[in-house]
This record gives C-alpha cells, sequence and structure tokens, in this order.
C-alpha cells in the first residue's frame, strides 16, 4: 500500500515511513517528489519570466502569461530583425551601385594606363636605340684605349729595363764604396787607438810631474813657511 509523506524542510526521518519501498515524499523545499526512497522526480515552478537565469534553471517552466510575454518578445524582435535586414538590403544596393561607378572608373583609368604605357614602350624602342649607339662609340674609344694601354706598357717595360740595368749598376758601384769605406773605418779606427794610447801616457806623465811638483812645493813650505803655494786644488 502506498504511504503519502511531506517534507517543507527538504529532511526527513526514513524510520518513520512504515514501508520505504512503497513510499512518495513530497519535499517541497528541494521541489522533487522521492519515489520509493530510489527515484527523485523533480517539479518546476511556473514563472512569466522568460529571461530568468538561476543557478538550476531546469526548476523552472514558463506560466501561460509568461509564455505570451516570450511570444510578444519574439514577434518584435522579428520586426527589428526584418527591419534590419530590409536596411542592410538597401545598402547592398548602394553598394552595388557604388560598385558599378567604380568599375566605370577603373575602366577609364586601365585605358588612360594603357595609352601611357604604349608611349612609353615606344619611347622605350627610342632609348634603347640610343644606348646602342652609345655602347657602340664607347666599345670604340675602348678599343682605342686598349691599343695605347698597349703601348703604354711596352714603353714603361723599356723604361723599367733601363731603370733595372741603372740599379744593378748602381748596387755594384756601392758594393764597391762600401769596401772602401770599410777600409777607411778600419784605418781610421786603428789611428784612433793609437792616439787614444798616446793620450793616456801623455795624461799619465802630466799627472806624475804634478805628484812631484805638489811635493816639492810641500817640502819647500814646510822649510819656508811663508811662502805662496800654487792653487792647493791643483796637488790634491
Amino acid at each position: 500500500m502506498i504511504q503519502f509523506y511531506h517534507t517543507s524542510s527538504g529532511t526527513y526521518n526514513d524510520s518513520s515511513i512504515v514501508t520505504p519501498q512503497e513510499s512518495l515524499v513530497f519535499d517541497t523545499f528541494n521541489q522533487r517528489i522521492r519515489l520509493m526512497e530510489t527515484y527523485d522526480l523533480y517539479f518546476m515552478r511556473l514563472t512569466a519570466d522568460y529571461s530568468h537565469d538561476t543557478v538550476d534553471s531546469s526548476k523552472f517552466a514558463l506560466s501561460q502569461h509568461g509564455a505570451y510575454e516570450l511570444y510578444d518578445y519574439v514577434n518584435t524582435l522579428d520586426t527589428s530583425v526584418c527591419n534590419a535586414i530590409d536596411t542592410a538590403n538597401s545598402s547592398i544596393t548602394s553598394l552595388k551601385t557604388l560598385a558599378n561607378n567604380l568599375n566605370s572608373s577603373i575602366n577609364a583609368v586601365n585605358t588612360s594606363v594603357n595609352s601611357y604605357l604604349t608611349t612609353l614602350t615606344n619611347k622605350d624602342t627610342s632609348i634603347n636605340a640610343s644606348i646602342n649607339a652609345v655602347n657602340t662609340s664607347v666599345n670604340t674609344y675602348l678599343t682605342t684605349l686598349t691599343n695605347k694601354d698597349t703601348s703604354i706598357n711596352s714603353s714603361l717595360n723599356a723604361v723599367n729595363t733601363s731603370v733595372n740595368t741603372k740599379l744593378t749598376s748602381l748596387m755594384n758601384s756601392d758594393t764597391s764604396l762600401n769596401s772602401s769605406i770599410n777600409a777607411v773605418n778600419t784605418s781610421v779606427n786603428t789611428k784612433f787607438v793609437t792616439v787614444d794610447s798616446s793620450m793616456l801616457q801623455i795624461w799619465q806623465m802630466y799627472y806624475e810631474m804634478q805628484v812631484v811638483q805638489a811635493a816639492a812645493w810641500n817640502q819647500l813650505r814646510a822649510l819656508n813657511p811663508s811662502l805662496n803655494m800654487p792653487n792647493a786644488s791643483v796637488y790634491q
């Protein structure tokens, strides 16, 4: 036998149910019916707010008033969309007209550009002929310059040969001159050594004479202190 139970808080004690497998619990807090303690059947709340947005919108359903409101909204939206489409079609027509005008202008520009290109092509042919004439003239001058360069190279080779001959002669003269200079240097060095040795002997003799003279003056002054002696630095 089916037993019916109700809870407004969402909680109840299963032990209070005589036979849970044959029970229907109406849970108004959680908006559901628990069937035989196994199945949960949720039921919805009717609302006129067709834009209702909650955490669990599946618990809400539109009332008849809400359905009418949704219909009016969609109908208005459809009218706005149609108006927008008409406006877009009008804009498209304007764009097509503008595109046609633009194509006409582009065709005119293309015609003008092609005319200028033809003129430039003719001028390019004339310029190429002038360039070819200039190239021919330049090649002629280059040939002349090449011949002159060959002649100049021959003259330079002759000059180089003459210069090399004179350089060889100068090098031979330089070798002979170096030999003469070396001989003179050897002779001068020998004489310088001889003079240096003689000067050393003269200085040694002069020094000995100064020492003897200083000793004689010292002895004379010892005998006669009133004598005026020469500069003392000479004998010290």
